[in-house]
């Protein structure tokens, strides 16, 4: 009787330690995504008023933790500040390809930020900023970029 006894305590423990509070979870999961980014101008900017004015273009990957709020940087570039009228079109654009390959805990997401800078003739900036969520269940994610 003293092996049922046994049995029934074994398994209750290994029951036990399997089931897993999803609050408390801390497994990561292996994430292989590739992100695709485009950068182009829309058509025009033939006024005058755009002689003169300049741009660039921030990107960034980051981790965020959704417990805490704390953001890890995991990649991020810049395409300085240059004439708008240099950056090709949108129908041929710069492309930025990154693979982002790394353990992932559950509690954090992985987000993709950008930054548009507009500098005109008069030095005054105008910027404009976006953030995204990027899905754990994309492997290839492709975002166009107009200036």
């Amino acid at each position: 009787m003293n092996w049922i006894k046994n049995l029934l305590i074994g398994t209750a423990i290994l029951l036990t330690a399997c089931d897993k509070d999803p609050e408390t979870d801390t497994q990561a999961t292996l994430l292989d995504q590739t992100l695709e980014f485009k950068v182009g101008k829309e058509d025009g900017y033939l006024e005058p008023i755009f002689d003169s004015t300049k741009t660039s273009v921030s990107l960034a990957i980051s981790a965020e933790n959704m417990q805490n709020g704390q953001n890890r940087v995991l990649w991020d570039t810049l395409l300085a500040l240059r004439p708008l009228r240099d950056y090709p079109p949108r129908s041929n654009p710069i492309i930025i390809r990154k693979n982002i390959r790394l353990m992932l805990p559950h509690g954090e997401i992985l987000r993709m930020s950008r930054n548009t800078r507009y500098q005109d003739r008069n030095n005054q900036v105008f910027q404009e900023s976006k953030g995204e969520t990027i899905p754990r269940n994309i492997p290839f994610l492709s975002v166009e970029i107009g200036l």
